[in-house]
């Protein structure tokens, strides 16, 4: 069984500190999100889980999101020696399109990474990369998205829900 020690840290409900978090709506608005969808989204409060478990030889993440609006559940096998391991697909309710996600573990910077491409009728259009790390008691989850050549970023913060 792999150790998956070093990421405790990422255990726990952490809700999303808009305080010192950037706000979405330029991420959505280069991403081709309408207005009053942009509008409700950026007035949700978010939760978030990530759950790391081994199952046989085999590593998942699950990255559990939880709005007013919507909840997300995405699991994938988590690469724990810096390497992708494949995709998962799923549909992302925000952008409105099919996608496929992977993640991997750096153990070196203690970082997840995951990457996601829009897929089916929007292929090619979008590709997302998410960093996450924890540091001061803070989950820091850093975005660039490529949304048809335009590039965006968005840095947020959660802390955990007491």
């Amino acid at each position: 069984m792999t150790d998956i020690t070093a990421l405790d840290c990422f255990k726990g409900r952490w809700i999303l500190d808009k305080e010192h978090s950037e706000g979405v709506e330029p991420l959505l608005k280069d991403g081709g999100v309408n207005m009053l969808k942009r509008k409700t989204l950026c007035a949700l409060n978010i939760d978030l889980e990530l759950q790391v478990v081994c199952e046989g030889d085999k590593v998942f993440v699950s990255e559990v999101q939880y709005t007013a609006f919507v909840n997300m559940i995405n699991k994938m096998e988590l690469g724990m020696y810096n390497e992708y391991k494949g995709w998962t697909d799923y549909h992302d309710d925000a952008f409105s399109v099919y996608c496929k996600k992977q993640a991997k573990w750096d153990a070196a910077t203690g970082r997840i990474w995951m990457h996601a491409v829009s897929t089916k009728k929007h292929e090619g259009h979008y590709d997302w990369v998410e960093e996450r790390w924890v540091e001061n008691k803070q989950l820091h989850w850093n975005t660039t998205q490529n949304y048809k050549g335009k590039v965006t970023t968005n840095n947020r913060i959660f802390i955990i829900k007491p």
